[in-house]
């Protein structure tokens, strides 16, 4: 609901979007780990605030005649009301038109303006929305206030929010919204409907409506859509100033690549977070000359740095705290420690994957948000050309960011970096705060880093800490929770009586959100899940039931910053253990202090591609464009 702060826009949506396929979430990422590599491939629909609608008989798969034959290309595939050829074969018919869900509907009145919270709650895709005869005012990304931003469409890539005031200045009648994939040729397109009250339009084929949007491949929008967006820096809701290049302790350099990886080495070329340059190495070591699967004996993996990610069987965290083996956390292994309160910039280098292709990414930097110094086209060499095109005036603030492609169809010409993007954060709380691509897939495949300020600084894990891998109750009771007690800057809301408080539980069954029949682990039964509203500071009590029979969940309050509430943050063996099967436990966290759009979903394994995820909002007026 809006709340009194925002009494000029007449009224909110909330719209969680999501990708979404008809193999189970197991099918999907199993595929990623074998070293015959399987690619999930793209989705099969897009759901619109857990609406999609997929066409049995003729859709971007494939395509049925009369007599039930369908093909997809030459290929014969099985018929829709038999089987989909994309289900496997224990799993019932299920491509039913009966069961569809209808259209997302937004009702307004004209000559009033509102707000549409879009959130990317996605796994892999790059999403644009355009609205049929209306253009949208960006008044926020990921929480954080901008200056208006008028334009046609938004992008916004997997964990990215982004906030537009829309006005209601046309005719009565329905217009359609649309959502379609980008960035990959798989292009995937879904509808909702503006409707005016008292239109009596009605839209039966919203596919047909003629919209402006960028191609899948023009990657000349994305970047100059994200390049477009500007910082809010003066007035009541101003963002903090940004730190100068005197400030910057490191400029970490990664460079992002998808290489085979040996057996016992999470390694090649000549690793290094220091120079790009020394990173893509020559010759042989060069990213693309790492591509051979030599008979299907290497993994397909993407490398930060030259480095592959795997993830530890004891969370980060209670390493660090118990001293369980931390010394596995060195650079070699990914890990990179950072000091709280001091500055850092990170160049992420993008480079053409195994097939050429240079891929448009989204990064999430867990415990913090940061300010997005430029998008830029090329390799970066450090250059004192480089560094003075950092936008230091009035860049955007975010937790999730992007690279953008380059190239025709996004293959460039020649095999180098191909776009990098500049980021500079103040870590304000100790911890161990991820840093990984978004899209769920290249997180299995070890697109992934870790900070961390170290040990000394840790506040003491929750009463409810849960235990896994090396946590016995021997390496627990070696340490007093109190012992690092006075070291925590910032009081810890643990104790303290919620300001919100919420209960849900995690649940398994089968749904049919896009007429399909599958497998989903919801909140509630739903998808997306409820949408959690807290006050701006508050403290947020979320009690998680784990009612599935077979597997842990952890939940990750995307975008909030933890300020000494790091065991909270959700993300599953760095901040602490998933919540086994059948199991109660509580989150308790201090939302932050701006109003803004935020997520929350599943972090491991594949349930947030099952469907556990919905929207947080911290309410109140973002910015004095929406008072």
């Amino acid at each position: 609901a809006i709340s009194e702060h925002t009494a000029s826009v007449a009224g909110e949506f909330v719209l969680p979007i999501s990708d979404w396929w008809h193999a189970t979430a197991e099918q999907l990422m199993q595929g990623l780990n074998e070293k015959a590599f399987r690619w999930a491939g793209d989705p099969q629909t897009i759901l619109i605030n857990g609406k999609g609608n997929m066409n049995c008989t003729h859709n971007e798969l494939y395509t049925c005649n009369e007599t039930g034959v369908c093909m997809e290309g030459t290929n014969e595939v099985a018929g829709a009301n038999e089987r989909p050829w994309y289900k496997p074969s224990y799993h019932p018919s299920g491509c039913d038109p009966s069961y569809c869900p209808g259209h997302e509907v937004l009702e307004v009145t004209s000559g009033q303006t509102y707000l549409l919270r879009l959130i990317n709650a996605g796994s892999l895709s790059l999403f644009n929305l355009a609205v049929e005869g209306h253009s949208l005012t960006v008044v926020e990304v990921d929480g954080e206030p901008t200056q208006p931003y008028d334009t046609t469409s938004v992008d916004f890539n997997s964990g990215q929010r982004i906030s537009v005031l829309l006005t209601a200045n046309q005719s009565v009648g329905t217009y359609v919204i649309r959502v379609m994939t980008r960035a990959r040729s798989g292009v995937r397109t879904a509808h909702a409907l503006l409707q005016y009250a008292g239109s009596t339009a009605v839209i039966s084929d919203p596919s047909a409506a003629e919209i402006n949007q960028p191609a899948w491949s023009d990657n000349g929008f994305t970047f100059d859509f994200q390049s477009n967006i500007k910082g809010l820096y003066s007035g009541d809701h101003a963002l903090p100033a940004v730190p100068p290049n005197s400030d910057v302790q490191k400029r970490f350099q990664i460079l992002n690549t998808q290489e085979r990886a040996v057996d016992g080495r999470n390694h090649n070329g000549v690793p290094s977070v220091d120079s790009i340059q020394t990173a893509i190495g020559t010759g042989d070591d060069r990213p693309e000359n790492n591509c051979d699967a030599a008979g299907n004996t290497r993994n397909l993996r993407w490398f930060m740095g030259r480095r592959t990610f795997h993830m530890p069987s004891t969370p980060v965290l209670a390493k660090m705290y118990y001293d369980i083996g931390r010394a596995d956390l060195s650079e070699d292994n990914g890990y990179y420690e950072i000091q709280v309160g001091e500055v850092y910039d990170m160049v992420i280098q993008n480079y053409p994957a195994c097939n050429g292709v240079c891929e448009t990414h989204a990064w999430h930097l867990h415990g913090m948000h940061f300010w997005v110094l430029g998008h830029f086209r090329g390799e970066y060499t450090g250059s004192e050309e480089q560094i003075a095109a950092f936008n230091l005036e009035d860049p955007p603030m975010r937790d999730t960011v992007q690279t953008v492609s380059e190239g025709v169809d996004n293959v460039p010409a020649v095999r180098s970096g191909c776009g990098y993007t500049v980021i500079r954060f103040r870590p304000m709380s100790p911890g161990a705060w991820f840093f990984h691509c978004h899209q769920l897939f290249h997180i299995t495949m070890g697109s992934n880093l870790m900070f961390h300020t170290g040990s000394a600084s840790l506040p003491p894990p929750p009463d409810n800490l849960l235990t896994c891998g090396a946590m016995t109750p021997a390496v627990l009771a070696s340490k007093t929770h109190s012992a690092l007690q006075t070291s925590c800057p910032i009081a810890a809301p643990i104790d303290e009586n919620p300001d919100s408080s919420y209960e849900i539980n995690i649940l398994s069954g089968y749904m049919r959100p896009d007429c399909v029949d599958r497998l989903t682990i919801t909140v509630d039964g739903q998808i997306p899940g409820r949408t959690i509203t807290v006050k701006p500071g508050g403290i947020v009590e979320v009690i998680v039931n784990n009612q599935l029979r077979d597997q842990s969940v952890s939940i990750h309050w995307h975008g909030m910053k933890q300020n000494n509430t790091v065991w909270q943050d959700g993300a599953a063996m760095v901040t602490g253990c998933p919540i086994p099967p059948m199991t109660r436990w509580v989150y308790r966290f201090r939302a932050n202090d701006r109003p803004g759009t935020y997520q929350y979903h599943g972090h491991i394994g594949g349930v947030r591609v099952a469907g556990l995820g919905g929207a947080l909002i911290i309410e109140g007026a973002i910015s004095e464009h929406t008072a």
